[in-house]
């Protein structure tokens, strides 16, 4: 495995580290490995997931580039009026261009976490040279069984908690600040969220997966117990059944997990999953 600096995009101003399999373990049939900026965090990832992601994926004889969004880490910031998204398209768009001219790589599979997650799934839709996403705790969308899970959970914790004297004390403490505290500081600004993600509509998620997979895509949706909009392993497949009548779909949640995999033992698992996927997914000779 050879790791080197990539530089392309407007005079140059997007930086990435590319990973290169031993020539070997090369195959130019296969699709390269994109990851994308998991929300503000650089190209390393979250606790230098990428990093690692990177090098176990090229070992196993997939090139793979991790690099930063215009404005995030080494990546110049473009001088246009463009929306973050658009900007996201553009560079990711302008990465593939330099891997098919660097690397003769024409096809590709992107991977993000969270808000990269985000940033994927309309680039899916709209370049015919993406053959597949990993989405890492991406959209999500409560059913009657999540629900019924949630109110168990906090059923369940509230329970527990209540029978806590610390419980009490800081329920008391609590309603006694913020009494004085609403009498006290009346018409205060109230704080607002600094970052929230939007999704789709469930429909339109729906169709936008279906054009995806009509058109020979392959999809991975991977799911963490660290996120709260997702909490069994059926969940996916109960609120869009009819997507599972294509293999190309699959689906994974993993239980007691992170939304960042922090654990060493729930990370391997992770990578061996990727790992397990591109395999299965994207063969010597191309796509199954």
């Amino acid at each position: 495995m050879k790791e080197s600096v990539l530089t392309f995009g407007p005079q140059g101003g997007l930086v990435g580290i590319l990973s290169d399999p031993l020539p070997e373990m090369r195959s130019p049939d296969r699709p390269a490995l994109i990851l994308l900026n998991a929300g503000l965090l650089n190209r390393t990832g979250p606790y230098r997931m990428y990093v690692d992601l990177a090098r176990d994926m090229a070992k196993k004889g997939f090139t793979v580039l991790r690099f930063d969004f215009s404005g995030l880490g080494d990546s110049f910031t473009r001088k246009d009026n463009k929306s973050d998204e658009e900007r996201a398209v553009l560079d990711v768009q302008e990465a593939m261009d330099q891997l098919t001219r660097k690397k003769n790589i024409k096809e590709f599979v992107l991977l993000g976490l969270c808000q990269g997650a985000d940033r994927a799934h309309p680039l899916g839709i709209r370049d015919s040279r993406i053959k597949g996403i990993m989405y890492l705790d991406g959209f999500g969308y409560p059913t009657p069984g999540y629900h019924v899970r949630n109110f168990g959970r906090r059923v369940l914790h509230n329970v527990r908690a209540m029978t806590k004297l610390e419980r009490w004390t800081h329920l008391i403490k609590k309603s006694y600040s913020r009494f004085f505290k609403n009498n006290t500081k009346k018409g205060s600004p109230k704080p607002t969220e600094t970052f929230e993600r939007q999704f789709p509509t469930a429909k339109q998620f729906e169709s936008d997966v279906r054009s995806m997979l009509d058109r020979g895509a392959s999809l991975f949706f991977i799911y963490s117990d660290g996120i709260k909009y997702y909490n069994y392993e059926g969940q996916f497949r109960d609120g869009f059944g009819s997507l599972f009548s294509n293999d190309r779909l699959q689906v994974r949640f993993f239980r007691q997990t992170d939304h960042l995999f922090t654990s060493l033992t729930r990370r391997k698992e992770l990578f061996q999953s990727i790992g397990d996927w591109m395999q299965s997914q994207f063969s010597e000779n191309g796509k199954k």
